[in-house]
């Protein structure tokens, strides 16, 4: 650097110094190997990526990728998306900052890509998924061997947005379950035949599986008559991806049509899907009684 602003520096090493560099690089245990093919023109080695990231804030993501063949007369850009569990875009980072004249077949490139997450993001777990294209046809160079119109997942991370509150929970109702969940209250809304369960759960320590939140509503000789079973916050925060003590609210909607009068009992629980297997109350049943309705 002379002088003036920064500008983009790229270092171009002898064959010893490449090799040297990039066994370093590939066997560097902060990075997560890849070898994927994009086009035939680059392949992705390994990256680096952040676990969390606050609303608003930047998520940080490297990747080592590697030139393949002289590149076509075109300029390519590298592209990091943040998606959530419908596919919807709610942050990106799309940057090439190794022109594409300079490339040369066996160049080692390490390029920051970090995502940008909107202000509205909201909390939960999302997808972030890598991959280039054209920039003046925004055609994507194929991922070889795989079919995504995505590009390539790197996996899930955590978005945190504000805090909620415990004067956002309409009644309180603590309820402990095993592996450390508990249930601190909830809140009802009906309108016409349907009826909107808010539950508000807790996790201590942070839960290693993800398990099914399930909200049943049983008549009076306790047969099943309606049910919602998802994982919390309609699928958007996984339990795994909860932090230590966090407020989640994980909302559920129960058909009431055709149900007769009468007094029915509404509880709450936790399972996995996997296996079906419920955990248990600290009073060791399998379920805990939320309320009746009339």
């Amino acid at each position: 650097f002379s002088g003036g602003p920064a500008k983009f520096v790229a270092f171009r090493l002898n064959p010893q110094e490449l090799t040297t560099l990039r066994d370093s690089l590939l066997t560097d245990s902060r990075f997560t190997p890849l070898q994927a093919n994009l086009g035939g023109q680059v392949e992705l080695l390994s990256y680096q990526l952040g676990h969390r990231v606050e609303t608003g804030g930047k998520l940080p993501l490297t990747l080592i990728w590697r030139v393949l063949r002289p590149p076509q007369p075109r300029d390519y850009i590298f592209f990091s998306h943040l998606v959530d569990e419908q596919g919807d875009l709610w942050g990106q980072g799309d940057v090439n900052g190794f022109p594409v004249p300079e490339w040369r077949p066996g160049d080692l490139v390490v390029g920051r890509y970090d995502l940008a997450v909107q202000d509205d993001a909201p909390s939960g777990a999302y997808q972030v998924w890598v991959g280039a294209y054209d920039r003046q046809t925004v055609e994507r160079l194929p991922l070889l061997g795989r079919v995504s119109a995505l590009g390539l997942s790197l996996g899930r991370v955590r978005v945190v947005g504000t805090p909620l509150s415990e004067a956002a929970i309409p009644q309180r109702r603590e309820a402990p379950f095993e592996e450390g969940f508990a249930l601190a209250g909830f809140g009802l809304e009906r309108a016409d035949d349907q009826l909107g369960v808010s539950l508000y759960w807790r996790a201590a320590p942070v839960p290693s599986r993800d398990y099914t939140v399930f909200v049943q509503l049983l008549d009076g000789v306790g047969r099943l008559v309606a049910q919602d079973d998802s994982t919390p916050a309609r699928g958007r925060l996984p339990t795994s991806f909860w932090e230590a003590n966090e407020l989640v609210a994980d909302a559920h909607r129960l058909s009431l049509a055709n149900l007769p009068r009468g007094r029915y009992q509404l509880i709450v629980g936790l399972y996995l899907l996997e296996t079906g297997q419920r955990l248990r109350t600290a009073g060791g049943t399998d379920h805990f009684p939320l309320t009746f309705l009339d």
